[in-house]
Formats: C-alpha cells, sequence, structure tokens
C-alpha cells in the first residue's frame, strides 16, 4: 500500500495530469542534472514547441477544445520522439522535448503530423518550433542550448503570425 501511495504521489508531483507528460518540477529536475552532468549534452538535441492560437480556440469553442488541442499536440510530438527522448510541458502551451542524436527533419515530421490532425479538428491547429543540436564550441551549457533552441521558437511564431 505504501509503495501505490508512493506512485501516486510521484505522479502528481511529476507527471501532467491533462498529457500524460512529464511537468516542469520533473523539467527543472532534468535541467539540474545536466547542468550537473555536461557531458550528458553531447548528441543531445532540443526541440520546443508552442501552439499557435490557443486562447482563440479557447475563446471561440471553449476549453475543452484547447485542452483537446493540447493533447494533440503532444501526440503529435510523441509520434517523432524515440523512448530515450523526453517531452515536458512546462506551461500551458508550452513544451520542450531532449532528443538523443535528433535531426532537423524532426521538426518537418512534427509539421506534417500536426497538419495532418489539424484535418481532424473544427479549428486551425499549428505550432510554433526551435530546434538546435548541442554544439560544445556554442554552447557552454544546458541553459545556453535552451535559449538559443527559445530563440528560434519566437522567431518562427513571428513568421506564421
Amino acid at each position: 500500500m505504501k509503495r501505490n501511495r508512493i506512485k501516486e504521489l510521484y505522479r502528481l508531483a511529476y507527471i501532467d495530469l491533462m498529457t500524460g507528460v512529464s511537468n516542469r518540477n520533473s523539467y527543472e529536475q532534468h535541467l539540474k542534472k545536466l547542468r550537473k552532468h555536461p557531458e550528458l549534452l553531447q548528441g543531445l538535441s532540443v526541440l520546443s514547441a508552442d501552439l499557435n492560437g490557443l486562447k482563440e480556440i479557447n475563446d471561440r469553442y471553449g476549453h475543452y477544445y484547447g485542452d483537446e488541442a493540447i493533447r494533440h499536440i503532444v501526440s503529435s510530438i510523441k509520434i517523432i520522439l524515440n523512448l530515450n527522448d523526453r517531452i515536458f510541458r512546462i506551461g500551458g502551451d508550452e513544451f520542450i522535448c531532449f532528443i538523443k542524436n535528433g535531426d532537423y527533419s524532426k521538426v518537418t515530421h512534427l509539421r506534417e503530423i500536426i497538419n495532418y490532425n489539424d484535418r481532424k479538428c473544427q479549428y486551425h491547429l499549428s505550432a510554433s518550433i526551435g530546434f538546435v543540436n548541442y554544439n560544445s564550441r556554442i554552447h557552454k551549457n544546458i541553459d545556453m542550448l535552451i535559449r538559443e533552441c527559445d530563440s528560434l521558437m519566437y522567431a518562427d511564431k513571428k513568421r506564421q503570425c
């Protein structure tokens, strides 16, 4: 009984209940690990994604459909990931993924999947995406890698809006 309670508390602390992916607490713990062990950055790629137009979906169709849009994005991201890759929901409609040995084709594939999912919805579904491969000459630490990825994601958002 005690073991089940510990598992439940862990789930509540580290898993996003709506999407089933790791939450912000888990993300912060993972960042601590990457800061402490920078050798883990070798071969790491970071993908950040932000759902476009969530407020409009919520305002026009209701929060049920906004939540559905968030779940669509998560299911789309999961399709491009491998078993050892990690996805975190770090904000309402913001996600960050740590991908081992990733390449930019994952971004193209993700956009195709989101567009396919969009055909199933009564609203337009899109995401702004940033993607960066770790380069020891450019990125001194995980924070620099994430900042660059976020910058690319926001640039993508400006292009789309």
